[in-house]
């Protein structure tokens, strides 16, 4: 029996073997090709989607910025002003930012985005803090948070604030372009006329009680003492000079009851309504004062159009209850202010009889303020951004290609000329604070 003893010849081994390496070789390259195309497509996706998601995380602490918790009538103390810094790294460096806001009654938070140097390249950190002190002082903080990367392989991270869409400046005396905030105690000073003392009440004189940011001491002057108002009727008790120019929006007024214990709720004095009133509040001190403005205005913002009140007198306000929120008449809104006069006309006590019920109010001839606050635009100073724009340049972490690429990024004031074969990918997002805009 014979077998077929044929096989490949060395011939179509070889052919075969070319044949097959050609094949190989093509199915390789093509593998290299779609392996360099999926990392690229990577490395692009990461970059995308980091500098998303960490433009939006600092986005929303930005809106949140100079958010000031509202307990009721009164606001956590004291109210933030500064609610963003931003630190500029020039055209060498990234920029930084800090923010500020309330988180709840008792928590005061201060928010840090900036990068550091790791293993030759930068890191975006974000740090938390708590501020024990409501001012925020540097040694007052305490980490909530402590610092942790959120973004790797970044090359630029910069902060660009604007008011109104313009580059910040010190403010034109135009509406809109001042800076809309609590004016404290520290941008003004106080004088009053009356010159005596009235015993039992705070030291004439020192019209410093009515706005010290305290409500256990208050200015008060008598009628009945011919020096002690001033014995002039119809003129301004107290005067305020302002630092700055401002146009006023609201004025917040407290009278002396509330340094006294028992309770005003539900009763509603402003509607002869006082049984709510339960004994001693508003016994020694003021449950109703009367209180008119004046103002002697030479500029108006308002519009082209607007022109000055001069001097204007506004309305007698009355102010039930320890507490009320007034927000002036237009005159007083529209005009440029650098003095404001006060001008009290009367206050009420509670009647309790023998009982412990207060059964009506009586009118008394002195003059009382526990606290004053005013909120308004304030002119010629440093101009806090209302929108932040947030910029991020990253690169991947590998390079692609063979042949450098050069490119050039503009983000905020920091231009940036590469020519390596890193990938790199720009972000910019623009985060409304709206805090500042709407004039909280």
């Amino acid at each position: 029996m014979h077998r077929n003893q044929e096989g490949f010849t060395l011939p179509e081994i070889l052919i075969g073997l070319a044949i097959s390496s050609i094949i190989i070789a093509a199915s390789f390259a093509s593998y290299i090709v779609i392996k360099n195309n999926y990392d690229f497509q990577k490395d692009m996706k990461n970059i995308s989607q980091t500098s998303r998601a960490v433009a939006t995380m600092i986005m929303r602490d930005v809106r949140m910025a100079g958010y000031n918790y509202d307990d009721g009538p009164a606001k956590q103390k004291p109210e933030i002003t500064n609610a963003i810094k931003i630190t500029d790294g020039g055209t060498t460096a990234p920029d930084s930012i800090e923010i500020i806001y309330d988180k709840s009654y008792t928590e005061r938070l201060k928010i840090s985005y900036y990068t550091k140097t790791y293993n030759n390249r930068l890191r975006v950190y974000k740090k938390v803090e708590k501020c024990n002190a409501m001012n925020c002082a540097a040694g007052s903080l305490q980490t909530v948070i402590a610092e942790s990367p959120i973004a790797d392989y970044v090359e630029d991270l910069q902060f660009t604030g604007t008011k109104n869409g313009n580059a910040l400046g010190t403010g034109s005396t135009i509406y809109g372009q001042g800076n809309v905030r609590t004016i404290t105690s520290a941008d003004f000073n106080i004088t009053a006329r009356q010159t005596d003392i009235f015993p039992g009440f705070a030291k004439s004189g020192d019209a410093a009680y009515a706005f010290d940011n305290s409500f256990n001491t208050m200015w008060s002057c008598n009628i009945d003492v011919g020096t002690e108002c001033g014995g002039i009727a119809g003129v301004d008790l107290l005067t305020v000079r302002f630092n700055k120019e401002v146009r006023l929006e609201k004025i917040f007024i407290w009278n002396g009851a509330n340094t006294e214990s028992g309770s005003e709720s539900p009763g509603n004095v402003s509607t002869g309504n006082f049984s709510g009133i339960t004994h001693p509040w508003g016994k020694e001190h003021a449950i109703f004062g009367k209180y008119g403005f004046h103002i002697n205005a030479t500029k108006c913002t308002w519009s082209s159009s607007c022109s000055p009140v001069g001097n204007k007198n506004s309305q007698d306000y009355d102010v039930y209850g320890a507490y009320h929120e007034i927000s002036v008449d237009s005159d007083f809104q529209k005009s440029v202010i650098k003095t404001i006069g006060i001008r009290p006309s009367g206050t009420a006590k509670c009647n309790y009889g023998s009982g412990t019920t207060c059964s009506g109010a009586t009118t008394h001839r002195w003059h009382e303020i526990a606290e004053i606050q005013f909120f308004g635009e304030v002119f010629g100073e440093p101009q806090n951004p209302q929108e932040v724009e947030i910029g991020l340049l990253i690169r991947s972490p590998e390079e692609h290609g063979t042949s450098p690429v050069s490119q050039t990024f503009n983000i905020g004031n920091r231009p940036i000329t590469t020519n390596d074969n890193y990938i790199r990918d720009s972000y910019s997002i623009s985060a409304l604070i709206r805090n500042s805009y709407y004039g909280q």
